[in-house]
């Protein structure tokens, strides 16, 4: 999938997406992006958890979990 991705609640990445994932709402959202999974683009939402491969920033208002196989790829994650 390419493009801009908006979603309110909870989003499970288990292809490939390349462009932006954006949380509606970044007070109560979740991205998991699976072990099969891979961002190219950024992520916000309120928890991210990535299991997957992320090739940009990510921005996690809440938490941000990172599965000891993931490869996220990205200058400096921001929480909170």
């Amino acid at each position: 999938m390419e493009g801009t991705v908006r979603f309110s609640g909870r989003l499970e990445v288990e292809g490939r997406v390349q462009g932006t994932i954006l949380a509606e709402d970044v007070r109560s959202s979740a991205v998991r992006v699976s072990a099969s999974g891979q961002v190219d683009g950024a992520i916000e939402a309120a928890v991210v958890h990535v299991a997957g491969t992320v090739n940009g920033p990510i921005r996690a208002s809440k938490r941000l979990g990172v599965q000891s196989r993931a490869r996220p790829h990205c200058a400096s994650p921001v929480v909170g």
